[in-house]
């Protein structure tokens, strides 16, 4: 595409569209995302685009490849060192093409405690010295809270809600208000700067397995003296992580929580088996590292380790044949073919062990022979009430959106995304028929919600009547997706 913009350095690829679709006056999402991302679905996201591919084909000169795109102008690169090698091929398959939401959910996004940023972020004295403006990929990663060049607070745009419109494009030349400075020196940043810096600016590079990980810290851990024999002192560990994480720091991010066995810092020091976000693994690192933080030498030393784990190597131990072990192999086997692996380990939890030291293998072999399928379905929940109880709130949400003419489409989607529940009504909707049958009677349909925004439109111009190409522009139509029904509205209005 002919004076499509370039990525400026260390700009988001949400950003450069935005940019373009300002130069191009673009002024319908859909239409825009299909004109350049081939697809009118795709989410404008900031932290894991996806269709690269086809935006790496706008370039003029075809110097930008979608792997460039992904490493140096989206956020991933921060979360791929951390996630096993076959999710990191995923992740970048996924946002080159269709994603549906993969990646987030691949490396650990959607469900990490770290705290999301629902809004986009920026440093004022950066706006002043950009030639045009755009948002900075920096400026949107969790933990940092200052732009380290100029110690300046980030803001954060107020009206902005991705919520609102899951297509549409915020350029940054549209925030034009007068920006408010305030400088403040940050120490935490200060630490934090260098290794996200670092990782950002990382090159695309094979990822650790979860069974290295484990190995990098059993071995750091030793070195470090914060273990009792061949376990971790998680006592030690917490002294440790407090002594350079402030308490404030550690709530404000959800990290602080070290009172039960399943929380993040004792997960991370034992066998890993899920990824952790890039924060953990800084934090505990920079606590057990006494020199400033190199993340490029700690990821090498973990690309080293071994993938060998405690049962991958055949055991040399020669184990006679006894009346004992027949005897406890008997009763085991006895047992779990009467009522399964679980229940027989929580009433027969000293002879399990007996049998997982010393007879690992046969023990996983008669298991897996004898195991049973779990009803997992439980009474918890009572599901009249609850349908109940969402469809008082949807006929409030209803009321107070019912004369608002600037809101999105009222689908059924968006219905759902406005309650505090919203997964758990969007999965049950099966058990949930008063629910259903709200969102099937007052959802918006398309030729309604065309006639909305052409109503709003003509509020703008009241008392006069603007022309129909105009009137069609500034309210995202066009005329081969306006619908016979928002036609005929047209043809009585003017």
């Amino acid at each position: 595409m002919l004076n499509f913009p370039y990525p400026y350095e260390d700009e988001l690829v949400y950003s450069v569209l935005a940019r373009a679709s300002a130069h191009f006056c673009s002024f319908s999402h859909k239409g825009w995302l299909e004109l350049t991302l081939k697809n009118r679905c795709a989410i404008a996201t900031i932290e894991f685009p996806s269709h690269l591919d086809e935006l790496a084909k706008l370039f003029f000169m075809g110097q930008v490849s979608a792997t460039q795109l992904i490493y140096q102008n989206t956020l991933f690169p921060l979360y791929a060192p951390f996630i096993p090698e076959d999710k990191r091929n995923a992740c970048i398959e996924w946002m080159r093409g269709k994603a549906n939401g993969g990646p987030h959910l691949a490396t650990g996004w959607a469900a990490s405690r770290i705290p999301k940023i629902n809004t986009i972020r920026y440093c004022p004295m950066c706006f002043n010295e950009q030639k045009e403006s755009y948002w900075q990929r920096k400026h949107q990663v969790v933990g940092l809270s200052t732009c380290e060049k100029h110690n300046c607070h980030l803001e954060s745009l107020d009206h902005f809600n991705h919520k609102r419109h899951r297509h549409e494009l915020y350029p940054a030349s549209r925030h034009l208000q007068s920006f408010a400075i305030t400088l403040e020196k940050n120490a935490i940043d200060e630490r934090l700067d260098s290794v996200i810096e670092t990782l950002l600016d990382r090159p695309e590079f094979p990822s650790a397995s979860f069974q290295q990980w484990t190995n990098f810290y059993h071995h750091l851990i030793e070195d470090c003296r914060c273990n009792k024999g061949k376990y971790c002192c998680y006592e030690a560990l917490k002294e440790r992580v407090l002594a350079k994480w402030p308490k404030s720091w550690l709530l404000d991010n959800n990290l602080f929580d070290f009172s039960n066995e399943h929380s993040w810092l004792h997960c991370i020091s034992r066998k890993h088996r899920k990824s952790f976000s890039y924060l953990e693994h800084i934090v505990l690192l920079t606590s057990l590292y006494d020199n400033p933080l190199d993340i490029n030498e700690v990821l090498h030393e973990v690309s080293e380790e071994r993938e060998i784990s405690k049962y991958s190597q055949p055991s040399h131990a020669v184990f006679q044949p006894s009346e004992a072990t027949d005897r406890a192999k008997s009763n085991w086997l006895t047992s779990v073919i009467k009522i399964g692996a679980k229940l027989s380990r929580k009433r027969l939890g000293g002879l399990y062990m007996w049998l997982y030291r010393n007879h690992h293998d046969w023990l996983v072999n008669v298991n897996q022979k004898y195991k049973r399928d779990i009803n997992n379905k439980t009474h918890r929940v009572c599901w009249d009430a609850r349908d109940l109880s969402t469809v008082k709130q949807l006929i409030s949400i209803r009321n107070e959106a019912e004369f608002d003419i600037n809101l999105p489409r009222q689908s059924k989607l968006w219905f759902i995304q406005q309650l505090n529940n919203k997964a758990t009504v969007e999965k049950r909707l099966a058990k949930l028929p008063l629910t259903s049958m709200f969102l099937d009677r007052y959802q918006e349909t398309v030729e309604e919600y065309q006639i909305r925004r052409l109503t709003r439109t003509l509020f703008e111009y009241s008392p006069r009547k603007p022309p129909i190409w105009r009137l069609l522009r500034e309210s995202g139509l066009s005329d081969e997706r306006i619908t016979a029904q928002a036609k005929e509205f047209i043809k009585c209005i003017l």
